[in-house]
């Protein structure tokens, strides 16, 4: 006799056999509310309605996460890499540069440098500092990856505060929509990055939730049409979906990524403060049973093969502008001797950039994935950065942040270094007071002049120029002490001294720091220069004739010394394989 429990089981045992069968001979359609090309057989490890419908929701969840993230985060997908044994040049030695608008813009000669930035740590991934970890660097990748690397670096670029901006990219990567910011991050982003505005129009997170809110709404008719035609027939009574943060809990990676951008929108949309700031997910390609790397010895990405190489160091971390990203730019001669040396890279990377035509030098901004046509890094110049950007990935088995680099330009001006000339106060009839009056007319008539076409140049020229002297460095104690003794030539004599040293070691040095200028500008301050030393004399020779003589020696004595240091300039570039100027 057969009872209620076994009529029961018999049922179920007829609904399990359909859906077998159903499994192996159909293959399954697109379920509600996902994309519909997710065509393909259901496995066959599906035993019933609820591992089927499970499975349904987790697959269309996958998808929908891993077509809208806004920041895909994915170490197997970094740049090539080289052990600091293979680097082209051999060990290295590099120096700070100093983050000047000429320094970050223009193409860098053969050497080593040392750039000091500014780190971002994403929103999704290990939440554990990165100092003292090896890193390696990727692209920025993601349906906002863009977006985040212009707001980061335009930001920081126009000095807006790290944490204001690390605010509003975490913003993005939750799905937080423009329409829902607060008002001071939608100020940030009118200003910063208007053009991608219509980009934070579409919230992903909402858009997986709705995936899956139509499924869940009648579960049945998702699994019967994952079965094909059989499945029509299938009695499926109380089909349940499981909750989604249950799905989204076993779904690893991709489902961790939306778990944490739920709670960061709750912390977002809340106005709560930046410290509740939530706990990170590990993400694909990080992490194994391996030992940490430690950050001097990592790895060196190769930017350009046999061109340029970095390496990204952490010191502070999040937030901290102490990191290093470690440059190494190969002369031809470096490059060359590396391709007969090397077996470990393919052939055809090896000589591209050699027997090809010459590789473009790049600039420091070019090797973190950023391009602008502006001759100044500052606010007004801020919106012009085309960032693509680029995040550093840590090695070994410590998972650590993911960190984007950025750098925060150091502005020098002339109009400053006008200003600090002008605040030398000297007693009436000092020495030296001939000469401050000649180098701040020159600096003032050079910063001032519409004929100058490279403003940077001059800016940071005039600034390293003037500021020796200023801040009485080198050995400029010692040349004015010489020049103290009053006498009636003493004025003229110091004049000749001090602009002797000044040209010779002053100037010299901040044109090999700054480069050498372009002929037309070079002319151009000639030009100025020859006004202000007729002036000058004329001041402390006022004796008709003499002062013409006077005027005459010492513009051709000036003329010179500047000539033969340019000359010097443009040597030295040339034997390091580099274009003038």
């Amino acid at each position: 006799m057969l009872t209620e429990s076994k009529l029961r089981r018999c049922a179920a045992l007829v609904v399990g056999t359909i859906v077998a069968f159903a499994v192996i001979l159909f293959h399954r359609r697109p379920s509600q509310g996902f994309p519909a090309n997710q065509g393909g057989l259901l496995p066959s490890t599906l035993k019933n309605p609820s591992d089927i419908l499970e499975y349904l929701i987790e697959q269309g969840l996958a998808k929908a996460i891993g077509n809208t993230l806004p920041l895909n985060l994915n170490a197997n997908d970094a740049f090539p890499t080289v052990e600091e044994t293979q680097l082209p040049g051999g060990e290295f030695h590099g120096d700070l540069l100093e983050p000047t608008d000429v320094n970050l813009l223009k193409p860098l000669p053969p050497g080593d440098y040392v750039v000091r930035t500014m780190a971002y740590c994403s929103e999704y991934s290990v939440h554990r500092p990165g100092q003292g970890t090896a890193y390696k660097l990727g692209p920025v990748e993601g349906t906002q990856a863009e977006t985040i690397s212009n707001v980061l670096w335009r930001g920081t670029v126009a000095g807006k505060p790290p944490g204001e901006l690390q605010a509003i990219s975490w913003a993005i990567q939750s799905g937080v929509t423009y329409d829902r910011m607060p008002g001071p991050y939608k100020a940030d982003i009118d200003s910063l990055i208007p053009e991608y505005k219509s980009k934070l129009a579409g919230d992903w997170v909402d858009e997986a939730e709705q995936g899956y809110n139509s499924i869940a709404r009648n579960p049945a008719n998702a699994v019967r049409q994952s079965l094909g035609p059989a499945g029509q027939y299938i009695p499926l009574p109380n089909l349940q979906a499981p909750p989604l943060e249950q799905v989204l809990a076993k779904m690893g990676p991709p489902g961790r990524a939306m778990l944490d951008a739920q709670r960061q929108r709750k912390i977002f949309l809340a106005n709560l403060r930046n410290e509740e700031l939530r706990e990170q997910v590990l993400f694909s390609g990080q992490g194994s049973r391996l030992p940490p790397v430690p950050a001097t010895g990592g790895p060196w990405t190769v930017m350009i093969p046999n061109v340029a190489y970095v390496r990204f160091v952490v010191h502070g971390g999040n937030m901290r502008e102490d990191n290093e990203l470690q440059i190494r730019i190969v002369s031809r001669q470096a490059a060359l001797a590396n391709v007969r040396r090397s077996l470990i890279l393919p052939i055809a990377e090896q000589v591209g950039g050699i027997f090809a035509p010459a590789a473009p030098q790049p600039s420091a901004l070019n090797l973190m994935g950023v391009n602008t046509n502006a001759q100044t890094l500052d606010d007004s110049s801020a919106p012009s950065l085309n960032a693509k950007g680029v995040q550093g990935y840590s090695q070994g088995g410590q998972g650590a942040q993911t960190l984007f680099p950025t750098v925060k330009p150091t502005h020098k001006s002339c109009a400053d270094a006008v200003k600090q000339l002008q605040n030398i106060k000297l007693a009436p009839g000092d020495p030296i007071n001939g000469f401050i009056r000649n180098q701040t007319c020159i600096a003032s008539a050079s910063c001032s002049t519409n004929t100058i076409s490279d403003k940077p140049w001059i800016n940071s020229v005039i600034s390293d120029f003037v500021s020796p002297f200023t801040t009485q460095s080198g050995q400029w104690k010692q040349v004015e002490a010489a020049c103290r003794p009053h006498t009636l030539l003493a004025p003229l004599r110091c004049e000749q001294a001090m602009a002797n040293y000044h040209i010779n070691q002053d100037l010299q040095n901040a044109l090999d720091k700054d480069g050498c200028g372009t002929q037309a500008d070079w002319d151009a301050i000639a030009q100025e220069l020859n006004q202000c030393i007729a002036a000058g004399v004329n001041e402390d020779v006022p004796v008709l004739g003499f002062n013409q003589a006077a005027n005459w020696e010492a513009a051709r004595e000036v003329i010179s010394m500047r000539n033969d240091v340019r000359s010097q300039c443009m040597q030295d570039r040339k034997a390091k394989g580099l274009s003038a100027p």
